[in-house]
């Protein structure tokens, strides 16, 4: 399952790399720069309605932490042994970034952006991102790990103490014989 593995990291990195880089073209906003209401509602209009020192939303508020978050989550997916968490968080990235090409494009403002120039390096790297998270999420599970399981008990009964003068050939006719004669 090394296929599952390698594009889960690339589509996490995918997903954790876009939101450092320009999403929105015409005014050089990172996804850390755009609030998370990005995805639906649109609030710029051009770059003389933000003032310098307001030009970045909150942290925490970032269109670039959600998808930091699933970035994370995409990459936890390997944790766990299915691929549903990689999915989802794979998903979650195409449909944000799905919402966020929707609102911008059709945002009713005096210069229309159009798609090409809301499509910015970051917003392509996060959606190749998360389509490789989709993508690798349907692999299949991973193996299970060794030496975890525990070992069975063959026998209920008392165990013999070994006896360090018998080789494992010996031990093979030793046992053969002994069920022979009971």
């Amino acid at each position: 399952m090394r296929v599952r593995a390698t594009l889960t990291y690339v589509g996490a990195a995918g997903l954790a790399i876009g939101p450092f880089l320009v999403w929105l073209r015409p005014l050089h906003f990172s996804g850390f720069q755009l609030n998370a209401q990005i995805f639906y509602r649109f609030y710029l209009a051009t770059r003389t309605h933000v003032a310098r020192h307001e030009r970045g939303s909150r942290p925490l508020a970032s269109a670039g932490l959600v998808f930091l978050i699933l970035g994370a989550l995409a990459f936890g997916g390997l944790a766990v042994r299915r691929g549903w968490l990689t999915s989802v968080a794979g998903a979650l990235g195409v449909l944000g970034i799905g919402g966020y090409l929707i609102t911008v494009s059709g945002a009713n403002v005096r210069h229309p952006i159009g798609l090409g120039q809301a499509m910015g390096p970051g917003v392509v790297v996060a959606m190749i991102g998360g389509i490789l998270a989709v993508a690798a999420g349907s692999f299949g599970p991973l193996p299970p790990k060794r030496g975890t399981r525990t070992p069975h008990a063959t026998r209920a009964g008392p165990e013999e103490p070994p006896r360090p003068d018998r080789q494992p050939a010996a031990n093979d006719w030793w046992e053969r014989t002994r069920r022979r004669e009971a």
